[in-house]
């Protein structure tokens, strides 16, 4: 292979790691966004942006965790715990991601599962009371 070669090789490898690198600073920024639009009470809209910075970065944790969030809030459990899931499996020290994932248990009746969640979200650091107390809340009100 001569220079030319190895230069032209070289300046398509940074090109590509250069674009790579812009995705994914537009998901942060789509990110950004979704949770910008979702503190506005937005979540049609919201949503359309985590589904955006998902699919720029698919390992995005934040994205997945506020989606999760989003799906909560709007009732639909299942998509909620679909996305804690990935979010723990993405990142499995996020100790508020087993706990958002308690919370929709306990919204869906599952007692056991949910303490299940909230025992390793005070193992990663959370205050059991805190969430014990949330938790509680949560079962009075469903």
């Amino acid at each position: 292979m001569n220079w030319q070669s190895v230069r032209i090789v070289a300046a398509i490898l940074v090109t590509s790691l250069l674009a790579a690198c812009g995705d994914l600073g537009d998901a942060q920024a789509y990110l950004d966004a979704g949770s910008d639009l979702q503190e506005q009470g937005k979540l049609d809209e919201s949503l359309l942006h985590y589904d955006k910075a998902i699919g720029l970065d698919a390992e995005l944790t934040l994205a997945y965790f506020k989606r999760g969030a989003l799906y909560e809030t709007r009732r639909e459990f299942e998509k909620a715990l679909e996305d804690y899931n990935e979010t723990i499996r993405l990142d499995p020290q996020l100790a508020e991601a087993y706990f958002y994932r308690a919370r929709t248990k306990a919204l869906q009746g599952q007692d056991i599962e949910a303490k299940q969640d909230v025992d390793r979200a005070v193992e990663l650091g959370l205050d059991r009371a805190a969430l014990e107390a949330d938790i509680e809340r949560i079962k009075s009100r469903r």
